[in-house]
């Protein structure tokens, strides 16, 4: 017999329940990613590399993701630590105002962890986003606060009210491009409703964009300066002109499709009735409203995008931070009294067995390579060429690796070294204030002489002679898996 979800007496038991799952659950993540490996993944590389230096960009990406890592690592030092510990507490921060916004929409607790919580269900947010994303990760959270900004707005016209607009405005704007068209989505839909439109037409709206381009400012003017709004508006989708106008269209919505469908089907088994729509809650039912036109002027937008400029394919992990607010949205349209309790439990067990799930695979991926014979990046054997690389004369100086991943994992080897590679060659040279040692590095499978790709970084960016004193070529055991090897070459150049 259907119940009532939740009494009011078992609200802030649940909702301390919740918030405790999802402490335990990034920190078990925080610890296994510090046991597993000091070597990296690629956008950890990345980062390691880049917060290096305090820019107004890095290449087309926005600032503030690299601008928070530098932050990190000067408190917590230069390591995986500061990695880890900020990709976690961002992805908590999603779940956080992704709870709060569900809570102005639905009043009961359990509804509006089941919104939150669901996101587990879409494995680029809760798979992809915690092995190795870092800029898609603080989009998820600027957007989630900027939803909850948005509703805050919509109750009350006071100044705190459009002060945080503004902010989370500015902070979404300096995450990721497609911030923009979750912003400008969520904004239009407001609009469209006239118990809505007052609070965005607002003279105080005039703050929130005040602060929101202030917040961007130094970015912007990067942007301009550089005539890059094209550029990077566009680098996270794979553009072509051979698709034809009805075949693009139609490949954005299997993509969107092949995203959405895990959780639509868990949805569809536990917790049917939202495909019903027939929640009679008045404000449930006007949120419920305004979520449907944002994701109708969504798809607009996505549709004019891809069709603009002619894009053959959106990535998976560049359009699901686009959905978040689904979740919400279904459930907003649920009738509570049609809901028996069992299935609200029944649906919590079944996210702490998915969030177990991650977490054992997780291990598998990071630890498994002596039972798997699979190899991964946390594979490579940093601490043990750093070994090489000292008993080869390579104190402190200059590091010049063939690749990102190399050259991060030795940047944190040799903290007070620098690290470069051909991928930073939009550095500019005042930038790059060169040591009196410098080496040179290589894998050894890929070429023995000095490919020419990181020959020509070296000359033609880095404006620095090829003197090679002496080269090591070393094989070498791999971090967890010795039954497997790497070769690496080296090269030592004199000043």
């Amino acid at each position: 017999m259907p119940t009532q979800l939740i009494t009011d007496s078992k609200g802030p038991w649940l909702i301390r329940n919740f918030f405790i799952f999802l402490a335990l659950y990034f920190s078990a993540h925080i610890v296994l990613r510090l046991v597993s490996s000091p070597a990296l993944e690629l956008d950890e590389a990345e980062q390691i590399l880049l917060s290096q230096w305090l820019l107004p960009s890095y290449s087309t990406h926005p600032p503030l993701y690299t601008w928070l890592q530098f932050v990190f690592i000067k408190v917590f030092g230069i390591g995986v630590l500061p990695l880890s510990l900020l990709k976690n507490m961002l992805l908590f921060t999603m779940y956080l105002f992704l709870y709060l916004g569900a809570r102005k929409v639905i009043q009961e607790p359990s509804v509006a962890i089941i919104a939150a919580s669901s996101l587990f269900f879409i494995p680029q947010i809760s798979w992809t986003a915690q092995k190795d994303l870092t800029h898609t990760v603080l989009l998820l959270a600027a957007s989630s606060a900027f939803f909850y900004a948005t509703l805050v707005i919509l109750e009350k016209c006071s100044l705190k009210a459009y002060t945080l607009f503004g902010l989370t405005m500015g902070v979404g704007a300096l995450s990721k491009p497609n911030f923009l068209i979750f912003a400008a989505a969520l904004i239009f839909s407001c609009l469209t409703l006239r118990e809505y439109r007052s609070r965005l037409i607002h003279p105080r709206v005039l703050i929130s964009f005040s602060i929101a381009l202030l917040i961007s400012s130094l970015y912007l003017y990067w942007l301009i300066y550089n005539n890059l709004f094209t550029g990077a508006s566009v680098t996270a989708s794979q553009i072509s002109i051979s698709y034809g106008l009805v075949k693009m269209p139609f490949s954005l919505l299997y993509s969107i499709g092949v995203i959405l469908l895990p959780m639509i089907a868990l949805f569809a088994i536990i917790l049917p009735q939202g495909f019903r729509g027939a929640n009679n809650n008045a404000q449930s039912s006007t949120y419920s409203k305004l979520l449907s036109r944002f994701f109708i002027i969504l798809l607009v937008l996505l549709v004019f995008l891809v069709l603009a400029f002619q894009i053959e394919k959106l990535k998976n992990r560049w359009l699901a931070p686009l959905f978040i607010l689904l979740p919400i949205y279904y459930v907003s349209r649920i009738d509570l009294r049609a809901v028996p309790e069992a299935r609200v439990k029944l649906f919590s067990k079944t996210v702490i067995a998915i969030a177990a799930i991650i977490l054992l695979t997780m291990i598998i991926r990071n630890l498994g390579c002596p039972v798997t014979g699979r190899e991964s990046d946390f594979n490579f054997p940093s601490a043990e060429l750093a070994n090489q690389m000292k008993n080869a004369g390579f104190k402190n100086g200059t590091i010049i690796a063939e690749d990102r991943l190399l050259a991060g994992s030795l940047k944190i080897q040799f903290p007070n070294s620098l690290a470069l590679c051909p991928e930073l060659s939009f550095l500019e040279p005042n930038h790059l204030n060169h040591h009196k040692q410098v080496i040179i590095l290589w894998r050894g499978s890929r070429s023995k002489p000095v490919p020419i790709p990181l020959k020509t970084y070296i000359l033609n960016t880095l404006g620095l002679p090829i003197n090679i004193t002496s080269i090591h070529h070393e094989e070498i055991p791999l971090h967890f898996c010795p039954n497997k090897t790497t070769k690496i070459n080296m090269a030592l150049m004199s000043p």
